[in-house]
C-alpha cells in the first residue's frame, strides 16, 4: 500500500529522498533536531533511507514511533 503512495509523489520525493539521505547520514541527536523541523516528514522515507544508510535500530524505533 505504501508503493502507491510513493508513485503518486514521484517527482516531489526525489529531492526529499536525497535530503532525508543527508539527514539520517549524522548522528541521530542531529538527525532528530532537523526532522523536527521538517514540516511534514515523510517517516516511511526516513525508515527506508535509514535502512539504507546506518540501519541502526534504535533511530528506526524512534522514527516508527513517530509515524
Amino acid at each position: 500500500e505504501k508503493a502507491e503512495v510513493n508513485s503518486e509523489e514521484s517527482e516531489e520525493s526525489e529531492g526529499d529522498e536525497a535530503e532525508y539521505e543527508e539527514i539520517v547520514s549524522g548522528t541521530i541527536g542531529d538527525a532528530k533536531d532537523m526532522i523536527d523541523d521538517l514540516d511534514n516528514p515523510d517517516f516511511e522515507a526516513l525508515i527506508e533511507a535509514e535502512q539504507d544508510n546506518k540501519n541502526r535500530t534504535t533511530f528506526i524505533d524512534w522514527l516508527e514511533g513517530k509515524a
